[in-house]
């Protein structure tokens, strides 16, 4: 299970797929899990999927290449929405 966790929305006037200041948006499907462990990336997508937590919320961003699992303490996330986040990159196999 690849996913982002303790994320944090960018900007929207950063949305494209070069933000700028060295930042670059990566496509789901080149993340390494392995390679990009621990890694700080930033993701650009649509929100497939929600699951709320106890304390925390999970949602699954959408971009033409493939999915990742988002997990974040915001709540104010919804189905659809687009968004561009950053986060550190945590492997789990399971």
């Amino acid at each position: 299970l690849t996913s982002l966790l303790g994320c944090s929305s960018v900007p929207s006037a950063l949305n494209s797929m070069n933000v700028g200041f060295g930042v670059y948006v990566s496509q789901i499907a080149d993340i390494e899990p392995t390679r990009d462990q621990d890694k700080t990336i930033y993701v650009q997508g649509r929100v497939a999927a929600l699951v709320p937590l106890v304390d925390w919320l999970a949602y699954q961003v959408e971009d033409a290449s493939g999915t990742i699992w988002v997990l974040t303490n915001q709540r104010n996330i919804q189905l659809e929405d687009r968004v561009l986040i950053e986060g550190k990159l945590r492997y789990h196999s399971i």
